[in-house]
C-alpha cells in the first residue's frame, strides 16, 4: 500500500496504472496533514538545507546533483530491496554518466506507452526475483 497526500504526482493516471499492474493500493491523506506526511515533509527539508548550503558554499549545483543521483541510484533500498538502478534502468549504473545520458527511445513507441512497458518489465523482474 502507498499512502501519499493528495499531490498531482499521486493521481495522475499513469501512477495509477503503475500501481494497479504492481497489484499496489492506493490510500490518500487529508491535505496538509504534516503527521501523516512527515517523512516526506523532513527529506523535503532536508533537501532545501542541502541546496541552500551548496548555494551558499558556490558548489556547481548541477554537479552536485549528478554525483548524488549517482549514488542515491546505486545504494540499496531496504523498502525495495533493490538499488533504484535496477528499479528504473532494469540494470546497475556502471558510470556516473549513466545517470545524466538520455535513454534511448524507440521511434515506434509514444512516451506513455513506453513508461508503461518499462514499469511493467521491471515489476516483473522484482516479482520474479
Amino acid at each position: 500500500m502507498i499512502l501519499s497526500d493528495l499531490g498531482k504526482e499521486f493521481t495522475d493516471d499513469i501512477f495509477k496504472q503503475i500501481t494497479s499492474m504492481a497489484d499496489i493500493a492506493l490510500s490518500y491523506t487529508t491535505n496538509r496533514n504534516l503527521k501523516a506526511n512527515g517523512q516526506s515533509e523532513r527529506i523535503n527539508t532536508t533537501l532545501k538545507t542541502i541546496v541552500l548550503s551548496l548555494i551558499v558554499h558556490k558548489v556547481d549545483f548541477d554537479l552536485a546533483v549528478v554525483v548524488h543521483k549517482y549514488f542515491y541510484n546505486e545504494t540499496k533500498h531496504s523498502s525495495l530491496g533493490f538499488t533504484p538502478g535496477i528499479v528504473h534502468f532494469t540494470r546497475n549504473l556502471s558510470l556516473i554518466f549513466d545517470t545524466v545520458t538520455d535513454p534511448v527511445e524507440s521511434p515506434l513507441l509514444t512516451v506513455k506507452t513506453g513508461m508503461r512497458n518499462l514499469c511493467y518489465l521491471t515489476f516483473k523482474y522484482c516479482r520474479d526475483k
